[in-house]
């Protein structure tokens, strides 16, 4: 049985990090870039600018794998982040 993931309150940061609440979308999806090149790097290959859909597959992959050894439920993971993303959206109304 997997440990289920709580979205709980952000852990407070005192480094002068912003909170997750600052950051912009922009800003989300450029870290994601940094996390895709320390995972090709990881893996052997040269960082490449441009990711396509098996380089995202295969980060998302070896997460799932993660998952499986630390007993954190995917699932529950991928529904909070769906929750998160659709919270970061901007109101259009």
């Amino acid at each position: 049985m997997h440990t289920p993931i709580h979205s709980g309150d952000p852990v407070p940061v005192q480094d002068g990090t912003p909170e997750p609440e600052d950051f912009t979308n922009e800003q989300r999806a450029a870290r994601v870039q940094v996390v895709l090149e320390a995972h090709q790097v990881s893996m052997g290959e040269q960082p490449d600018q441009f990711f396509d859909t098996h380089a995202l597959a295969s980060l998302l992959a070896d997460m799932r794998h993660w998952c499986d050894r630390n007993d954190v439920a995917w699932d529950d993971a991928v529904a909070i982040a769906d929750e998160h993303y659709l919270a970061e959206q901007p109101c259009t109304g």
